[in-house]
């Protein structure tokens, strides 16, 4: 193997050792950065990241399961203003990684991000808020983010990819009475993945993908705790050569809290599946209905936090082309000691199966997750975190491969704060 640079040569090139030095050598106290009325925030981000499954092979792969340790670190800054009404944000983020034993898969800077984000009030009864994200990159690493908001895409994309994608969401709120409200949203996704850069699926898998979807929801407040829930929606999927698929969603619900400690949501309903199959495909176009169906519940008591989630519903396959039905069962914990530690663990279940009848669009994928960490603040300006994650995962079709992985991250956060203490 070739020297290579040590990782400090390499960092001045960029400008993440100026970014360091703002945080760490600002006079005491010091206040956040103001541009006129908007807050200007830099943060940097380290992790060192050890994955027993670097490729995420499978257990009879011709090729051997390679483990390695590899360094993450992604500057950001943000500008907020958030004065009367009117609330916005901008964000940009950059990605490096470098792997110790696999240089030749370094992202040094190709991996970008822009959010975006504005909202403002009409009085006291309505509102509206428009959101964006945009991705564009070489590497696909939010693996070791296992059991996070989304958690149908750790995984879903094991192995390095170039890709592309950007999820606009508008929405507005309105309340018609002091106990009727109606909400709405309008999302658009795009979503355009490369092949893969790693040749085990042995399969070009190149994707582009344009998901737009409405959704218009009414709740109606039987006491200030309890609420009642209807859903009407439409979704339009194009997967380009693959196919398309529409698909109508109407549900009815419940939210409130049950008891001091214990919320509850939840809805039921139907979702009627019109889809087309890719043009060379021997079944042309399929109807059917399915089931569309979540609940949750939270139990609060004093400093912990535990969670429970299920799900079935109709999803798009994140980035392979296809819809799915997909069946979800989360639990998760949440527990802080004391003020400055968080300690937190979680499962997750995941199955998806295709929908099409049409064996060359198979989504099957059957995943399960688990995890443990904590995070600790040693001042308002720096925190640290210990995270482990575990994938198993068994794929019938292309959705992502078989294999299991075992990720740990140890990471530094630093940011500007109102005040350094």
């Amino acid at each position: 193997m070739t020297n290579r640079p040590g990782i400090l040569q390499k960092l001045t090139l960029t400008p993440l050792l100026f970014l360091l030095g703002l945080l760490l050598l600002l006079p005491h106290p010091t206040q956040a950065l103001l541009l006129g009325d908007v807050d200007f925030r830099p943060t940097l981000r380290i992790d060192g990241v050890f994955d027993d499954n670097i490729f995420s092979r499978p257990q009879d792969s011709r090729l051997p399961i390679e483990e390695d340790f590899f360094t993450r670190i992604i500057p950001s800054v943000a500008f907020t203003y958030d004065r009367g009404p009117t609330d916005f944000y901008v964000r940009y983020q950059n990605e490096f990684l470098f792997y110790k034993n696999f240089p030749e898969r370094d992202a040094r800077g190709d991996n970008h991000g822009f959010d975006l984000g504005l909202g403002h009030t009409f009085g006291q009864r309505s509102s509206v808020s428009l959101d964006n994200t945009f991705r564009i990159g070489t590497d696909i690493s939010s693996i070791a983010e296992g059991g996070a908001a989304d958690p149908a895409q750790p995984g879903i994309l094991p192995r390095g990819r170039k890709y592309r994608t950007n999820n606009l969401r508008i929405g507005g709120t309105h309340a018609i009475t002091r106990r009727l409200d109606l909400m709405g949203d309008i999302t658009y996704r795009y979503n355009w993945y490369g092949s893969t850069l790693e040749g085990d699926l042995g399969d070009d898998l190149r994707t582009e993908d344009h998901l737009e979807s409405i959704f218009l929801t009414t709740a109606y407040s039987l006491t200030p705790a309890h609420a009642l829930t209807g859903t009407l929606g439409f979704s339009h999927n194009d997967y380009d050569q693959r196919g398309k698929a529409r698909y109508l969603t109407a549900t009815v619900g419940y939210r409130g809290q049950v008891a001091r400690p214990l919320t509850l949501e939840g809805s039921v309903g139907l979702q009627y599946l019109n889809e087309d199959s890719a043009p060379d495909s021997f079944f042309p176009r399929q109807e059917s209905v399915w089931p569309r169906a979540n609940l949750s519940a939270t139990y609060v008591l004093y400093d912990l936090t535990v969670s429970a989630a299920g799900s079935v519903g109709l999803n798009d396959s994140s980035g392979y082309g296809g819809t799915a039905i997909q069946r979800q069962a989360r639990v998760g914990l949440d527990y802080r000691p004391w003020q400055r530690l968080t300690l937190r663990a979680f499962g997750l279940y995941t199955k998806s199966d295709s929908t099409s009848d049409d064996p060359t669009a198979n989504q099957d994928q059957e995943s399960f997750q688990s995890g443990a960490g904590g995070s600790y603040r040693f001042a308002s300006w720096v925190s640290a975190r210990l995270d482990y994650t575990y994938i198993d995962q068994d794929s019938a079709g292309t959705v992502g491969g078989t294999y299991q992985d075992n990720r740990i991250v140890l990471g530094l956060t630093l940011s500007l704060p109102d005040t350094i203490r």
